[in-house]
């Protein structure tokens, strides 16, 4: 707050220096993410409330991902990041949310307690068993810290917590979240050595018959490399109720290239749909009035047909399927970030996007 409070108010800062201290306002507002998840996993695991979502997915496509996000922090250490991958199918019955989630923590571990040297990736399959090995050249840890670690709200030692900050959560959810997916955590650290994480989760093969039907089945649209498109052309209706939330997603869509309109409620998000015809629609699916699932679905009774992209705070698959089933044709979840916003906006205006319809619509057309 203090670095925002100076872009502010301090009129003769230049650029580079307003860049930095946004740069560091940015940082700290990912911790900050990064902490409130963490505690409302910790609180969903321990009510019993957090579930698994399997679908198919691709493994490579998890670690580069991960790895690409963690990149950044090695910025100034001499540090390789290696992956390395053994007889793993194109394609596995996996939760790639989660999984993701887990690598995510175990590399950020890495790199946090990894002055020099490398940090290696390793996955291998057998028999539908998926093992995942995070190793690490760092300090090692003695056998009390190794003890310790995954215990809710403790670290390996003051030290750790002085110098690197965190919850003590990371490790503790990641564990949980591998043992929900039919698997665990185990470490391995010796003093001056390094450490391994090795991490198993069930993940049955999926075979191609099975990965086919399940693009066909109504999944949120993959858009291709956003890099390929960094400006876009058209209409959007945005309809979200919280002011700066629908303040700072204008803002990332009128810097993409497009025209924005703007609705506070449901009703008014019809009202305008129905007489500019945008050529997509980003539905807060939490609105007052009308919410925008009813919505959705009185536009899609109505004969309206551009596509119509869900926004949510809720990661669970029951709210994706229910944006689906109102007529909606992806979900976006919130926080958005710009490059999110372009993955899901590239897919929408392509010309091929079929529209959606409520499901129960569908049914009156089968009969």
């Amino acid at each position: 707050m203090g670095f925002n409070n100076i872009n502010w108010h301090d009129s003769g800062l230049g650029r580079d220096q307003r860049m930095k201290n946004g740069q560091i306002v940015d940082r700290n507002c990912q911790h900050m993410l990064s902490l409130v998840n963490n505690l409302l996993d910790q609180a969903k695991i321990e009510a019993g409330q957090l579930t698994i979502q399997r679908h198919p997915d691709k493994l490579r496509t998890v670690v580069q991902d991960a790895v690409a996000t963690v990149a950044p922090l090695l910025h100034g250490k001499p540090v390789k990041l290696i992956t390395d991958e053994v007889g793993v199918p194109e394609t596995l019955d996996i939760d790639a949310f989660r999984l993701r989630q887990i690598v995510l923590n175990l590399l950020s571990n890495a790199i946090k307690f990894t002055d020099k040297g490398e940090i290696s990736v390793v996955s291998a399959w057998h028999d539908g068993e998926l093992t995942l090995s995070v190793i690490d050249t760092g300090p090692g840890m003695n056998a009390d810290s190794v003890k310790q670690l995954f215990t809710a709200f403790q670290q390996a030692d003051a030290g750790v917590a002085a110098k690197h900050g965190g919850t003590g959560l990371g490790l503790t959810i990641s564990r949980n979240l591998a043992r929900l997916m039919g698997g665990d955590i185990k470490v391995h650290s010796k003093v001056g050595q390094g450490t391994v994480f090795t991490v198993t989760v069930a993940a049955p093969e999926v075979l191609a018959e099975r990965e086919q039907s399940a693009s066909q089945s109504g999944s949120p649209v993959i858009a291709p490399d956003p890099a390929a498109r960094s400006v876009l052309q058209g209409l959007v209706l945005v309809a979200e109720d919280m002011p700066d939330t629908r303040a700072l997603v204008v803002l990332h869509l009128e810097q993409l290239g497009l025209t924005v309109l703007q609705a506070e409620n449901g009703e008014q998000a019809i009202e305008i749909a129905l007489a500019r015809r945008p050529d997509v629609v980003l539905m807060d699916m939490d609105m007052p009035v009308v919410a925008g699932g009813e919505a959705t679905r009185t536009l899609r009774m109505c004969g309206f047909s551009a596509p119509v992209l869900a926004l949510t705070a809720h990661k669970s698959e029951a709210e994706r399927v229910k944006a689906l089933a109102a007529g909606c044709n992806s979900v976006v979840e919130k926080p958005m970030t710009r490059a999110s916003l372009l993955t899901a906006l590239s897919a929408a205006l392509a010309p091929n996007l079929a529209p959606a319809v409520p499901r129960n619509q569908e049914n009156a057309h089968a009969a």
